[in-house]
């Protein structure tokens, strides 16, 4: 599914893209270190919701069925 290489792609570079785009921004607008602090938690957050949104995919499409019992049963 090439979707799913697209965002394992995105998510490798997010970190180095979000940094040089804060720095970026924060010299553009004028914004002060607890703005910018604000601006990296949304970046963070966008990149966990698209890591688990991205593991429940792979999970749904592409893990093996197991039909053997727990051990315990």
């Amino acid at each position: 599914m090439p979707l799913l290489g697209s965002l394992a792609g995105v998510q490798g570079a997010d970190p180095d893209i979000a940094s040089t785009a804060l720095d970026g921004a924060g010299r553009s607008l004028d914004m002060a270190g607890g703005l910018l602090a604000l601006a990296a938690s949304v970046s963070t957050l966008a990149l966990s919701a698209s890591v688990i949104s991205t593991g429940l995919l792979a999970d749904r499409f592409f893990s093996p069925r197991t039909a053997a019992p727990s051990p315990g049963r």
